[in-house]
């Protein structure tokens, strides 16, 4: 890939890899959808800037200019925006559900109680999750799960 101009991206910094096969790191904060940090975003991100020479790609609850200027004047390489993404016209969600995550707010979000994944979780969490995932992306949100980071408060139309 990197022969083809492309930069590799590291997503998920638990896994081993060879450094020289990735570009860049993913931190997700806090804030992120599904698997986030401990850390708020800032703080990661901060701490991370201090310990590595990585360049990184901040993750979590960015939607706002304000929030890319931030990151990318404290050196990002690029910022990661996932859920603002959700209610767009182009998304693959249902418009039924596009409709309940514009409802909601970021204080809706919580745990599955089996993971560390955070989203909006409703009524039957001991169903699989790829079932559960797919059934919320189709507009059967009663019943299923959503993963959506804190961006879900500057939500409030479909776009």
């Amino acid at each position: 890939m990197h022969d083809s101009g492309c930069l590799v991206i590291h997503k998920n910094t638990r896994d081993r890899v060879v450094k020289d096969t990735y570009d860049a790191i993913t931190l997700n904060g806090f804030e992120a959808a599904g698997y986030g940090s401990e850390y708020n975003l800032k703080e990661l991100f901060d701490i991370a800037k201090e310990k590595t020479k990585e360049r990184l790609i901040p993750s979590g609850g960015i939607s706002t200019k304000e929030d890319i200027d931030y990151y990318m004047s404290k050196g990002a390489l690029a910022v990661c925006i996932g859920t603002l993404f959700a209610c767009s016209e182009e998304s693959r969600v249902s418009k039924k559900t596009k409709e309940e995550i514009i409802r909601r707010t970021s204080k809706d979000i919580s745990y599955l109680s089996y993971s560390r994944q955070r989203g909006l979780v409703y009524k039957d969490e001991s169903d699989p999750l790829s079932r559960a995932l797919k059934r919320g992306i189709e507009g059967d949100y009663e019943s299923s799960h959503v993963f959506v980071g804190t961006g879900i408060d500057q939500i409030t139309e479909i776009l």
